[in-house]
């Protein structure tokens, strides 16, 4: 099962702040390195520094370019990885460009000086399908598409027709792919944030001088509802690659209400504000006793109002195995329910509606998707309300071993399901029929309840 991570944005998020907090929780460095040298390109420097900030440990990524007047460069005269005090310094690990076993870089196939090239998705994508690990092409390509469509909105354009100044340079690239890289490697499932601190002003970027936040950020947070607030600093806090880094695992959902911290990141960033630039994030994991929800004080025997949307699309055209990996990937992405109904479309041509339930906040993510692996051009959308059991999952004692229990609450009464994966373990260790084991489990549920 997936971990959740929480990203403490007390003075913003940026994509090297990102990278740094997920390589202090424990993320694998030499594995970063090694799915850089997977991308082959040059005309950059990556590094991690283990650095003092305010006496607390941090760690900080840098991408350096060989060109640091590259207009590619954010805030290029405020920008320099070096700048900080020596004595800050305790150490860094680093990878140079230039190590490569295909002997040369993708510019230089083409002919181009890494000055001049202003890459659209497509040629992103081109570069990030040399990936070997494909959970992590993937995830890089939605964080990219996040940017891209944001941009799209900013500046009038089709998605495929924006050609990246900022996150389609090579820092920009390389901040993307070790952000998919670590999430992956840590096991990241959902992301959760309480604020995303911004500061106030303006920055100078290949665009020319814009306002603070910039437009990317804006239209990043309105599609995926970060939740913004704007504090007194003057500078950008919040960069468009930290925006995306945040939004792609984010759920709409904030801190439960208890939960215990299992380890903490910390990341600095490398320009210089009236306040220090740091980023916390913690692995939690979320106590037992949140999952029951509380309404208008129903407590634990009472039930709980949620509002979802449903996604639904007629498909007559896709194979069998297409539509089961469409679920797949509906699921892993943190849909609540998917699911197909046999019907009839016209001219009498049997098909399937796929349904999907999930939160507002993962339409965008959901929509993906299913157009992107299904041959649908339209998806039906409607909100929807449930009423939820309070529910907890229990770790009983069989006389073949721990069982997980699905309890619910509903009016006074408890109702068990045994887990499925549970009743699968015992009956693949003993004689007994799955009927059987479940009936074991169930009793032996009732006979721990009526102890109590």
């Amino acid at each position: 099962m997936g971990k959740k991570l929480y990203f403490e944005c007390s003075t913003g998020i940026a994509g090297d702040m990102a990278v740094a907090s997920l390589l202090d929780l424990g993320a694998s460095e030499e594995g970063l390195f090694r799915t850089l040298k997977e991308l082959n390109l040059d005309g950059y420097e990556a590094s991690v520094e283990t650095f003092m900030n305010n006496s607390i440990r941090t760690k900080r990524f840098s991408v350096a370019l060989e060109d640091p007047s590259h207009p590619d460069v954010p805030d290029a005269e405020n920008f320099d990885p070096r700048d900080d005090e020596e004595s800050n310094l305790i150490g860094h690990d680093h990878i140079h460009s230039s190590d490569h076993e295909h002997g040369h870089s993708h510019e230089h196939e083409h002919g181009h000086s890494h000055d001049h090239i202003h890459r659209n998705l497509d040629d992103v994508t081109e570069i990030l399908h040399r990936l070997e690990d494909y959970r992590v092409c993937d995830l890089a390509l939605r964080i990219f598409r996040i940017v891209a469509e944001a941009e799209a909105s900013v500046h009038g354009k089709p998605v495929d027709e924006v050609h990246f100044h900022e996150v389609g340079a090579v820092d920009s690239i390389v901040d993307i792919v070790s952000a998919a890289y670590c999430l992956v490697n840590l096991d990241i499932e959902e992301v959760l944030l309480r604020t995303v601190n911004e500061g106030f002003g303006t920055i100078h970027c290949a665009h020319g001088d814009l306002p603070v936040p910039v437009p990317a950020v804006l239209a990043i947070a309105d599609r995926y509802h970060l939740p913004m607030k704007f504090i007194d600093v003057e500078g950008e806090l919040v960069t468009p690659t930290g925006a995306a880094i945040a939004a792609v695992l984010w759920k709409g959902n904030g801190l439960p209400e208890a939960f215990s911290i299992e380890k903490t990141g910390y990341a600095s960033g490398h320009r210089k504000y009236k306040t220090y630039s740091l980023l916390r994030a913690m692995m939690i994991r979320e106590d037992e006793a949140s999952h029951e929800p509380h309404h208008d004080g129903a407590g634990r025997h009472g039930h709980h109002h949620a509002s979802l949307c449903r996604l639904e699309t007629n498909i007559d055209d896709c194979t069998g195995e297409a539509l089961g990996y469409v679920m797949e990937k509906l699921l892993a992405a943190g849909a609540r329910d998917v699911f197909y109904t046999p019907v009839y479309m016209k001219k009498n041509r049997p098909a399937y509606m796929l349904t999907t339930l999930c939160n507002e906040a993962d339409v965008p993510a959901m929509e993906q998707i299913i157009f992107t692996h299904t041959t649908t051009i339209g998806i039906r959308k409607n909100p929807v309300f449930r009423d939820c059991l309070p529910r907890e999952i229990m770790t009983i004692s069989t006389p073949y071993g721990d069982a997980d229990v699905k309890v619910c609450y509903f009016e006074g009464r408890t109702f068990a399901y045994p887990e499925y994966e549970s009743v699968r373990k015992i009956c693949e260790n003993s004689d007994l029929s799955y009927q059987e084991a479940a009936m074991m489990i169930q009793d032996c549920f009732a006979g721990k309840d009526a102890m109590k």
